[in-house]
């Protein structure tokens, strides 16, 4: 997606649904990797926010029918109230990319968000991309 230097722009938010197999969940959702790449002049920040507040259209699709995740690709926009909302961030450097495995235990209960986001430093870089692994417990 294209992103600028005025606001953080969600790449996608990943959610723990309230419901798996139409009973309560209870599942967790564990952070295993993140990974981004850029090809741009300019360097961007990628930054994972829990619960940020969603700009635009958002709209959730299941994973899988027997995932406890939803996935959202649909928002234009996203900000936080705190920055305890702020769980990770790392630098990427022009026409660069990383992997990076989270050496502590990051979980997700149902119903919480975790928004994959990107501001530049200048400019407007045209592509920016990421990933984000994780492992269900249900």
């Amino acid at each position: 997606t294209s992103v600028g230097a005025a606001s953080y722009v969600p790449l996608f938010t990943i959610r723990n649904g309230g419901i798996l197999g139409g009973i309560t969940n209870q599942s967790v959702i564990k952070l295993i990797s993140v990974g981004a790449a850029i090809k741009h002049t300019s360097p961007v920040i990628i930054y994972l926010f829990r619960n940020a507040t969603l700009t635009g259209s958002p709209n959730f699709s299941a994973y899988s029918a027997t995932s406890c995740s939803y996935v959202d690709t649909s928002a234009t926009a996203c900000s936080i109230s705190s920055n305890d909302q702020l769980v990770w961030a790392e630098p990427l450097g022009d026409t660069g990319n990383f992997a990076f495995q989270f050496s502590e235990d990051i979980r997700m209960v149902p119903f919480e968000r975790i928004t994959v986001a990107a501001r530049s430093v200048t400019g407007t870089p045209a592509y920016v991309t990421a990933t984000l692994n994780t492992k269900e417990f249900q």
